[in-house]
């Protein structure tokens, strides 16, 4: 397993316990939202957006894998890049890569490409995880994607690939 540790940019404390503490200040406990599949969610450091981020986050009802796109700001890798393998590492613990998910995402896609260098520097998809930790309540993985092409058609690809894999 290939863990990916926090960035360059302190974006959350590395204590776990502070960094739940900060995590559940932000939002009271909400109800969860059966009817939601999808939302946007800032990623900014927490002192700037946890709270919105939070209060986001902590409606989605019991997931089993969460596909996160995020921004790709340092201009490194491939355009659209899908972290292929392995495992995330928060402070809070360790969020596997669903591997069949994201081989899917990538088979049904012409412009999705495997690339770890996108996201080696990149903190957008970071941030959401320890506040997915703390609200999910059960095991849960992801697939994530950094996005630097402002590319239409590319977009538009890399929608109908997510799709078609979550049918």
């Amino acid at each position: 397993i290939f863990f990916v540790t926090p960035s360059f940019m302190l974006v959350y404390p590395e204590n776990p316990e502070n960094l739940k503490k900060d995590i559940i200040s932000f939002c009271p406990e909400s109800a969860a939202d059966e009817k939601m599949i999808a939302c946007v969610s800032p990623h900014a450091g927490y002192q700037y957006s946890g709270k919105t981020a939070a209060a986001v986050l902590s409606i989605f009802s019991q997931k089993n894998t969460f596909i996160i796109l995020g921004p790709n700001h340092t201009g490194v890798g491939a355009p659209i890049s899908l972290y292929p393998q392995g495992a995330w590492k928060t402070p809070l613990g360790v969020v596997s890569i669903n591997n069949e998910i994201a081989d899917t995402i990538v088979k049904n896609s012409s412009v999705v490409r495997r690339d770890t260098l996108a996201h080696r520097f990149e903190h957008s998809i970071e941030v959401q995880i320890p506040l997915l930790q703390v609200f999910q309540k059960g095991v849960f993985d992801i697939v994530p994607i950094t996005i630097m092409s402002m590319d239409i058609p590319m977009r538009d690809d890399l929608a109908r690939s997510i799709a078609d894999t979550v049918g």
